[in-house]
């Protein structure tokens, strides 16, 4: 929970509004009805994930219909979201996974296996069926323009280097890190293993806090590595 709450905190305390512990998906539906309507900009969700869920697999928010109490839909918390954000927003998702479709989607869409969570395809636009895409689908249903960050790969909350975007029309895949860095860079082997070893760590954590700067700034350092 530790880990968990420093993330919450990691932009600029004048800028934080509120920061609040929960336990399950309503809990966290309920903190976001108790705020003011329409003042958020930015909303940050720290905790446990995977492809089709954030928090808990069985209590959280999930993409699929839920089973348990405290369990509710990406399409509950899209509502709540868009009451507190207005027009537009931006959401960190700091958990694994989330901005990554399944393995029984991926291979479907593909007909084979496409590797680990760490090969060539989580440097590629994809994750048409992960909690990010979802999420941004129904915000957009609920009138909400937004950018949703997130991880494609399991790791650290903040820190993990594979990281994504969903911030296209309802339906589209989502923009990696690597390809808006570097999009003349083919996700080889070698560059894959230098990509982490660069931008893990404070890149990554600010461009999942959506500092558009981190983009250059690799680029730069890539060059010059």
């Amino acid at each position: 929970m530790g880990v968990f709450r420093s993330a919450a905190e990691l932009r600029d305390a004048s800028t934080v509004d509120t920061v609040e512990s929960v336990s399950n998906g309503q809990e966290l539906i309920d903190c976001i009805y108790d705020q003011k309507p329409e003042i958020f900009d930015h909303i940050v969700i720290a905790g446990h994930g995977g492809p089709t869920w954030i928090l808990d697999d069985e209590y959280g928010v999930t993409r699929r219909t839920p089973l348990n109490d405290g369990q509710v839909s990406t399409h509950k918390l899209a509502m709540a979201i868009s009451r507190v954000a207005g027009a537009t927003v931006d959401i960190s998702l700091a958990a694994c996974l989330c901005s990554r479709s399944p393995a029984w989607f991926l291979h479907h869409k593909y007909g084979r296996c496409i590797g680990s969570d760490w090969g060539p395809r989580a440097y590629k636009p994809g994750g048409l069926a992960s909690f990010s895409s979802s999420l941004r689908d129904w915000l957009w249903w609920h009138g909400c323009r937004c950018r949703i960050r997130g991880h494609r790969a399991a790791g650290h909350t903040t820190a993990l280097a594979l990281l994504a975007e969903h911030s296209g029309w309802p339906g589209e895949p989502c923009e990696t890190l690597f390809l808006r860095a570097l999009p003349d860079v083919q996700p080889t082997l070698l560059n894959r293993r230098k990509w982490v070893r660069l931008v893990t760590g404070k890149l990554a954590q600010r461009w999942l806090m959506f500092d558009d700067r981190v983009e250059k700034e690799i680029r730069l350092i890539w060059c010059t590595d």
